[in-house]
């Protein structure tokens, strides 16, 4: 889970750089906190198995839009920033989903170990 950690630090670090071109610099706590504010664990049902091609397919369109040549306007700078964040917001759930998928998996051990003392 280390490997989405720092991809997901990456991409948040290539939306403070679109930023800090926009003329709206964040400290890293800022960038921190707006990241963590765009992480609702109740929306991080899906599936791990099905994000690695979800996260290459978001990985190639940010990458795409950031290799176009040519200077760019505001709208399309702002457009790459999003893209940027909506990039470590999705690297940022994987390993908690896999955290939370472990938590559960142990709690449920723990209750099944709980009825099989009381039976």
């Amino acid at each position: 889970m280390g490997c989405m950690e720092l991809a997901s630090a990456l991409a948040l670090y290539a939306y403070g750089r679109e930023l800090r071109q926009l003329g709206e610099p964040r400290s890293g706590e800022e960038l921190v906190e707006e990241l963590c504010g765009c992480i609702r664990p109740h929306q991080n049902r899906s599936n791990l198995k099905n994000r690695t091609a979800e996260l290459v397919e978001q990985t190639q369109r940010v990458f795409e839009k950031a290799s176009v040549p040519g200077i760019r306007s505001e709208a399309e700078k702002r457009e790459l920033a999003e893209s940027w964040l909506d990039l470590a917001v999705s690297l940022a759930k994987v390993p908690i989903k896999y955290e939370a998928d472990i938590l559960k998996q142990q709690q449920k051990q723990e209750q099944a170990a709980l009825q099989q003392e009381m039976g």
